[in-house]
């Protein structure tokens, strides 16, 4: 009866180590927090790349269909919303007299609509830094796990979303909540984790890409005149990816080095026969 039960025991174990080898990546954890983008400026004025993708981002506002035109009645000859970097900070992250203070800056968005009697937004979205000004998507690292956003509001009524795209390219809105508050506060939403941000085949990893931000009005509330400011957008991620024989093979950089244009040939038809061109007629 005794060895019985030490079979079952065993093969239990056994199960749960194979269980445990098939599942790593998505049990194991390594979690790093890093910078989406600060919006401070490097040496020499120039703006440092993300944390996420190391590439260099602008980022654009655009406001919906009421946004205060500079043709419309009572306008100041301006186009909103409007956009800028300014250099303030949270106080209350980096302190009254941060050393680096002629270095921190945040966006700043200012506001106008001709109408409240429904919902308004403007979206805050990324563009390449000495690109075209097009919309691009920032590709995070790891399974993000949330991203946060510090954001500085009148305590006008207003939310906003954060907008990401799966690797099969369906995009989803994730309410991070109200802003209805006074000054400076930091606004988070944890990534659900129905959104897939693995795949079956090698490399597991599918990572998400951060469309834009959204923020939107609430109906009745005072959208004539208004700023926003937002600073220190981070992300949460588990960066843990399993090493296995033959890694480097999956490699986007080495997938490139081998099958990119010019370094292949074309292989036979099927059944093994060649294909070749039909001969001209007589």
């Amino acid at each position: 009866m005794k060895q019985i039960v030490s079979k079952f025991v065993l093969f239990f174990i056994v199960m749960g180590i194979v269980a445990g080898v098939g599942f790593a990546d998505e049990r194991t954890i390594s979690l790093q927090s890093y910078f989406i983008d600060n919006f401070d400026n490097g040496q020499n004025g120039q703006r440092s790349a993300s944390q996420a993708d190391g590439r260099v981002y602008d980022w654009k506002v655009q406001g919906s269909a009421f946004s205060l035109q500079a043709n419309d009645p009572g306008s100041d000859g301006i186009a909103y919303p409007r956009q800028q970097m300014v250099n303030t900070w949270p106080a209350s992250l980096l302190g009254n007299t941060p050393s680096n203070s002629s270095d921190l800056y945040v966006l700043g968005i200012y506001g106008k609509f001709k109408s409240n009697r429904s919902y308004n937004w403007i979206d805050v979205y990324p563009t390449l830094a000495g690109g075209d000004g097009s919309p691009a998507t920032i590709e995070m690292r790891g399974r993000v796990k949330s991203i946060d956003i510090w954001l500085w509001n009148a305590n006008h009524n207003f939310s906003i979303s954060a907008y990401f795209k799966d690797h099969n390219g369906i995009v989803y809105n994730l309410p991070m909540g109200s802003i209805r508050h006074n000054g400076w506060a930091n606004v988070k939403v944890d990534i659900p984790t129905n959104i897939p941000q693995t795949k079956e085949t090698m490399p597991k990893l599918a990572n998400l890409e951060l469309v834009k931000f959204r923020i939107l009005t609430a109906p009745n509330s005072d959208v004539k005149d208004f700023q926003i400011y937002i600073d220190e957008i981070k992300a949460l991620s588990d960066v843990f990816e399993t090493v296995y024989d033959g890694n480097d093979l999956t490699l986007p950089s080495t997938i490139q080095q081998i099958w990119g244009t010019g370094n292949t040939e074309a292989g036979p038809a099927a059944g093994g026969a060649t294909t070749e061109a039909p001969a001209a007629q007589q």
